[in-house]
């Protein structure tokens, strides 16, 4: 029998139930051990400690890495170029070797070898920075940060790791918004939204993370607007847009097993998103001119205004069916 993926709450509601049930004779001891077994009851506490080392060592790895930075960047003047080089890349590639090794070879010790390739990552990106100063490279402040994003988003692809997915969407956000400006579009960087929902979106159904997702959500959420802002009325349209588009997603994810944990990150998301935008609109000279600003009145804003309400219908339709087709009760 093909076993259902529940989340922790529900698991440990039914262990607390289930004594409950045997005393007023719903099922008999048999049965509660079978359904203990089916849904693992006797193993949430394991879980729960092995998750809480799992924040353990992630705290601790970021600090390791703060504290090997902060070593190196104290000493960093009284060090030749070569032994520069090396020490950098010696620190990446052992927390990123010995990561991989006890987690993805051994096995001895799954946590801390993942936390030690978050450290990796972290070193990495220490070391695009470290690599510029060394070799006196000169950039965009926000550069490095492209770089880092690539960097950790290979790596979280390659060994499925989110904390590494996480750090690569963070970084990548840092890149994006030092590209422009809130209130002038950037046509081009009209595929970092898509990009993020392609590359991050498909991160989280892949490895079924609600908080991945909502971090998504979030990014989509502010990018969009800042692609589209063209004034007041490019960011209102493109806050609504996201907010339909995250709530639209969050009722449909609702009626799949794999990713029914991605509901409230979306519909809260959502309507936060569409309630923050009307917000906006409470301000006397924002609302001017999102209703009555010149630009809407173009040929090219009609134009666009039209595919914003096309959207918003498309998404009304699919949320409809969705509803249509999944209680929310």
């Amino acid at each position: 029998m093909k076993k259902k993926r529940v989340n922790l709450r529900f698991r440990k509601q039914l262990k607390g139930e289930l004594p409950t049930l045997r005393s007023d004779g719903l099922i008999n001891d048999d049965q509660s051990e079978a359904i203990s077994r089916y849904y693992g009851l006797d193993g949430l506490a394991g879980e729960a400690m092995s998750k809480l080392l799992m924040v353990i060592y992630l705290v601790g790895v970021t600090l390791v890495g703060v504290g090997v930075i902060s070593f190196v960047a104290y000493h960093w003047s009284g060090i030749d170029k070569v032994p520069k080089i090396a020490l950098i890349f010696a620190a990446m590639l052992a927390s990123h070797g010995a990561g991989f090794y006890l987690w993805q070879v051994s096995g001895k010790s799954v946590k801390l070898g993942h936390a030690l390739i978050v450290l990796g990552t972290l070193i990495f990106g220490a070391n695009i920075g470290l690599m510029a100063q060394i070799f006196h490279i000169k950039g965009q402040w926000n550069s490095m940060f492209l770089m880092w994003a690539v960097g950790a988003t290979l790596m979280a692809y390659a060994v499925g790791s989110v904390p590494n997915a996480v750090i690569a969407i963070v970084t990548s956000f840092v890149w994006f918004v030092g590209q422009h400006d809130w209130w002038y579009n950037s046509e081009s960087l009209w595929w970092y939204p898509l990009a993020v929902v392609a590359v991050f979106g498909g991160f989280a159904y892949w490895r079924r993370s609600a908080f991945l997702f909502g971090l998504t959500v979030v990014c989509v959420g502010i990018s969009l607007p800042m692609t589209l802002a063209e004034g007041a009325f490019g960011v209102f349209e493109g806050m609504l847009i996201a907010g339909a588009f995250s709530f639209v997603c969050g009722v449909v994810c609702r009626k799949s097993e794999r990713v029914a944990n991605f509901m409230p990150p979306g519909v809260v998301f959502g309507v936060g998103i569409v309630a923050f935008a009307l917000y906006l609109c409470s301000f006397g000279q924002i609302a001017a001119e999102v209703a009555f600003a010149d630009e809407i009145t173009s040929l090219s804003k009609v134009g666009d205004f039209l595919d914003f309400l096309s959207v918003m219908i498309a998404g009304i339709v699919l949320l409809v069916a969705s509803l249509a087709m999944v209680p929310l009760a």
